[in-house]
């Protein structure tokens, strides 16, 4: 996966949604201030990001089962 920093995705979230900025799945991305991993968009035109779920196994686990849904 190609490192790309961080983006703000309180500010950049339309463009994000009408593609004018491209994500990949697993690239970390910040809601405000905190660090989250994008998983992808949905259907419905939602994104969807995995959040800090207090230790590195459960944030893990949380991005997969993400990943599974969507």
């Amino acid at each position: 996966m190609k490192f790309i920093k961080p983006i703000d995705l309180w500010t950049h979230s339309d463009a994000v949604l009408k593609g004018q900025i491209k994500l990949q799945r697993g690239q970390w991305v910040k809601c405000g201030d905190a660090l989250a991993r994008f998983v992808g968009i949905s259907k419905g035109g939602t994104l969807w990001v995995a959040h800090n779920q207090g230790n590195s196994k459960d944030t893990l686990q949380r991005f997969k089962d993400l990943c599974a849904a969507i």
